[in-house]
């Protein structure tokens, strides 16, 4: 076999792999713009509904406040959800209001299980804060 022939086949073995990790890569991207695009619309709406639920929950936080803390615990599970489905970018802000929503446990982060009226508002801000944050990803994932 000519010598010629063996390095353009390892030429092209090399240029398909090259290829195939570009198609690789496409397709984790279109992937996860998809799961933007689809995905993403209803956390935010489902957050949304969190936040209305935790207010009423703080207009009468001594009596209400076993349901605005499962509200926080709901926040956690959607954020958690939906830091894996934004961009790279974003997860840093959406990790950051996680932080904030739960208390460190040994090496674990588990959402609050008890928390202060001042506390319970405060937690209301951060959600508020991500719920406006999530509905402009959205909006700006309309664009893409």
């Amino acid at each position: 076999m000519p010598s010629w022939l063996n390095y353009t086949s390892a030429i092209s073995s090399i240029v398909g792999l090259v290829v195939s990790l570009f198609v690789l890569y496409e397709a984790k991207q279109i992937r996860q713009s998809f799961m933007r695009r689809a995905r993403l619309p209803e956390i935010a709406t489902d957050m949304g509904k969190v936040s209305s639920s935790l207010l009423k929950s703080l207009k009468d936080w001594p009596k209400e406040q076993r349901l605005g803390i499962a509200q926080i615990h709901i926040a956690v599970g959607l954020l958690r959800n939906a830091a894996k489905k934004v961009p790279d970018s974003d997860q840093k802000r959406i990790n950051q209001a996680i932080a904030k929503l739960c208390k460190r446990k040994f090496f674990r982060m588990e959402p609050v299980n008890d928390a202060t009226v001042d506390e319970a508002w405060a937690f209301y801000y951060e959600l508020s804060s991500v719920n406006t944050f999530l509905e402009q990803l959205v909006k700006d994932a309309k664009w893409d």
